[in-house]
Parts: C-alpha cells; sequence; structure tokens
C-alpha cells in the first residue's frame, strides 16, 4: 500500500505515455475512379429578391476541398429572361430581383467550359401561409428553453417543401 502511494504519480505519468503512445494509426486515403462533375447551388422562390446561384467542382477525398467554377453564362427563364452575373468566383447574382409566380415554367441553362447544362421547365410549387406562431417556455429533460411552434395551410396541390431561415 505504501508502495502505491509513493510512486502514484509516476503510475499515472507511465500511463498517460502509454495512452499516448497507442493512438490509431492514421490511414491515408485515395480516390480511385474519381469522375469530375458540376455542382450547381440555387434556390428561385417567391420572394422578391436577387437570388444566387453557385457553381463548384467535386472534389477528390484526399483534395483541400471544392473549387469555384469561373466564368459561367447563368440564365433563369420564365416570362422573361433573368440574366446572372460573377460576383467572385462561383458565385453568381441575378442582375436584376425577380421573384417566381406560380403557373410559370422556369429553366436553369448554364453554359460553361464550353458544355451547357439545362434543367427541365418546372413551375413554383404552392405555397404555404404561416396561421399560428407561438413561442413558449419550456423544461425538456431538466434544462430551460423555448419551443417554437407552427400552424400552416398548405394551398391545394401544394408540395409539402418547407425552408426556413432564423
Amino acid at each position: 500500500m505504501i508502495l502505491i502511494r509513493k510512486y502514484k504519480k509516476l503510475f499515472i505519468l507511465i500511463g498517460f505515455v502509454m495512452i499516448m503512445a497507442s493512438c490509431v494509426e492514421e490511414i491515408a486515403l485515395n480516390s480511385e475512379d474519381f469522375e469530375e462533375a458540376i455542382v450547381i447551388e440555387g434556390l428561385v422562390t417567391n420572394e422578391l429578391k436577387k437570388h444566387e446561384i453557385k457553381i463548384s467542382q467535386t472534389f477528390a477525398i484526399d483534395s483541400t476541398g471544392p473549387k469555384p467554377v469561373s466564368g459561367a453564362d447563368i440564365r433563369v427563364t420564365g416570362e422573361e429572361e433573368h440574366i446572372f452575373q460573377e460576383l467572385e468566383p462561383g458565385r453568381y447574382i441575378s442582375l436584376d430581383s425577380f421573384a417566381a409566380r406560380p403557373g410559370i415554367n422556369y429553366q436553369l441553362s448554364i453554359l460553361v467550359n464550353g458544355n451547357e447544362y439545362i434543367s427541365e421547365p418546372t413551375q413554383l410549387s404552392g405555397s404555404s401561409s404561416i396561421g399560428e406562431l407561438e413561442a413558449n417556455r419550456i423544461n425538456y429533460r431538466g434544462e430551460d428553453g423555448v419551443a417554437i411552434t407552427l400552424n400552416n395551410q398548405t394551398s391545394a396541390g401544394g408540395a409539402n417543401y418547407y425552408n426556413t431561415n432564423m
């Protein structure tokens, strides 16, 4: 018992060194048969604003991250044509503010690196209006918090897609 007390700090230090020395070995991951593709991110809504589209290239697992794609010609066509300009590499914004409207077919066309990408014509899905929005204090698993609840009505033929920004 006296021996353990006397060398307690030494045992703890040796145990710590053994744990640190037994860390998991790093595994080098290599991409096999990696196929490059263009990634297009964008959302056109019924909100009157300048809409944004981002374009990048896919990247291999062993690289540093996505590469923005510059020099694209981007257009969204509905009743009118909306042209996008490049703000920074890979980030494009519409020249004019616009809002998508129900019943109109919209189509995205992108010309980049000599390749043309055209979406299928699509319409704005039905809208949803906020019926009742409440914030109530709650106690969840012993912690105080706030519960935000929303009741709404979806229009006939509307899709059940919801997007919330807080």
